[in-house]
């Protein structure tokens, strides 16, 4: 008899784990850093207290340990539901698995794997995102510079391209 894999144990781990990553890192912010994340403070632990009693089937199961924090992008669906005035998980839930751009927004596992490589262990996985995104604009912007021999930057490039870039 083989070993059972309990994909939702895995998942409610890493969960708490995120959960522990997130709180410690508000611990230790300043003030006003606090105060700016209110909206998502309030996303993370209404998430949290909501996520750890829902059912999820298998399949999402699997689409959310794709990703290296299923709390806090539930959460962030979470955070645009309560502008709406809607404070349930499964509202949140619904439009997380609707969306198709969720790996173009949140970092999969693959992703933090390869910016632990570049950046070391204790790497926080989203502001390297932010930080190579930043860096892959300046290196675009730099290289359209030289090939089209544009000033300044390049946002009416972006415009005219619309969502190409």
């Amino acid at each position: 008899m083989g070993v059972h894999y309990d994909g939702k144990a895995e998942l409610m781990e890493r969960i708490e784990r995120n959960y522990a990553d997130f709180k410690a890192d508000m611990l230790l912010s300043n003030e006003k850093t606090i105060y700016d994340a209110a909206a998502t403070i309030v996303a993370v632990e209404e998430t949290y207290r909501q996520i750890r009693d829902y059912d999820f089937d298998s399949g999402e199961v699997e689409y959310l340990l794709g990703f290296y924090n299923p709390l806090l992008m539930i959460a962030s669906f979470m955070e645009e539901a309560q502008d709406d005035y809607a404070t349930d998980v499964d509202d949140a839930l619904y439009e997380l698995f609707a969306a198709d751009n969720n790996e173009e927004v949140f970092p999969t596992v693959e992703v933090a794997a390869e910016l632990r490589q570049i950046y070391g262990d204790d790497v926080n996985v989203e502001l390297a995102v932010v930080r190579e995104a930043a860096t892959a604009r300046t290196r675009y912007e730099q290289m359209l510079k030289l090939i089209y021999g544009r000033n300044g930057d390049c946002d009416d490039f972006y415009e005219d391209e619309g969502d190409n870039v």
